[in-house]
């Protein structure tokens, strides 16, 4: 009993602390480490940094605000008239045979498993929002064993739903450290958010990522920030 007591103490002051650091934080709680070759003011690169992060989580969650979205056709079973049996086959298989028909060569394909959604302009964003080494790392990011991103030769497939602990829409933001350079920007970004426990205890969940912008021709393109928690 005193054990819970002191954890929920512990607990409901580490929420009050984090609490006040959001809701406080100024650009003066923020540690700037600038060159002298910058472009951007103090106050711009708080500003960038803040709408990257908000931009990448909207990237990852919602996605229908960032991407043309098409669900995946599921499998199509249909009755036979003759004698009452069932015949399954999938869109991706009625595309071959066609193509078969029609003399074409077979593309390959990759198996498209549940839990993915089909999207239409997807290196039209990444290319507006990540470097090559970001469009990189996105690629290799995995969730429970799963990738995020799938492609055959003609179509990208997004993991719909993440798991909940990458789930950081509702999540608080504070920036650390922010070093401003005339190409680069690093910054150290905190998510924070408390949640209630199964033993009925609130719990205060800290996650501290890096960011790093590059600036190219296009603007600040995001070229680090790894969105699971590996």
């Amino acid at each position: 009993m005193k054990k819970s007591v002191l954890i929920l103490i512990i607990g409901a002051v580490c929420l009050v602390s984090g609490i006040y650091l959001y809701t406080t934080q100024g650009q003066d709680d923020i540690i700037y480490v600038t060159s002298s070759s910058s472009v951007l003011t103090k106050e711009e690169a708080t500003s960038l940094v803040n709408d990257t992060v908000k931009n990448i989580i909207s990237f990852y969650e919602n996605k229908e605000d960032t991407f043309k979205v098409e669900k995946i056709k599921e499998e199509i079973v249909e009755e036979t008239e003759e004698n009452g049996e069932q015949k399954t086959t999938k869109a991706n298989e009625e595309n071959q045979a066609k193509d078969e028909n029609q003399g074409i060569e077979e593309k390959p394909v990759i198996e498209i498993p549940d839990g993915y959604i089909k999207v239409t302009n997807y290196d039209e964003v990444v290319k507006k929002m990540f470097t090559e080494n970001g469009i990189k790392e996105l690629e290799e990011t995995e969730f429970e064993k799963k990738k995020y991103v799938l492609k055959d030769e003609e179509n990208v497939y997004l993991l719909d739903k993440l798991p909940e602990d990458n789930q950081f829409k509702d999540y608080n933001i504070t920036l650390g450290v922010i070093e401003i350079e005339e190409k680069e920007i690093n910054c150290e970004v905190t998510l924070s958010t408390n949640k209630m426990g199964e033993d009925g205890v609130l719990v205060y969940y800290v996650i501290v990522k890096n960011l790093k912008l590059v600036k190219n021709d296009d603007g600040w393109l995001i070229d680090t920030f790894a969105y699971n928690n590996i």
